[in-house]
């Protein structure tokens, strides 16, 4: 975990790569939060953001030397509250 922290810290430094619309298909959507998203331009918006920067981060953590395997784990059990 105290890898997480500084590569959180880091996040707000990567370029923003947002896209169009949300990060999944609308079309499959199956929960009632993200039939929000897909109503709604500016959470579709910032729910392809936040995708992005998870995937940078996650990138980020699996090229550490030391301890790579761990802060992935760590990124993955924080996505999933």
């Amino acid at each position: 975990m105290r890898v997480v922290l500084p590569l959180a810290l880091l996040l707000p430094c990567l370029p923003a790569t947002a896209q169009e619309g949300p990060s999944f298909d609308c079309s499959k959507a199956a929960s009632s939060a993200e039939e929000l998203i897909c109503a709604d331009a500016e959470l579709a918006k910032l729910d392809r953001l936040l995708t992005d920067r998870f995937a940078e981060a996650l990138a980020v953590a699996g090229s550490l030397d030391a301890g790579a395997e761990t802060a992935v784990a760590d990124l993955r059990a924080y996505q999933r509250g």
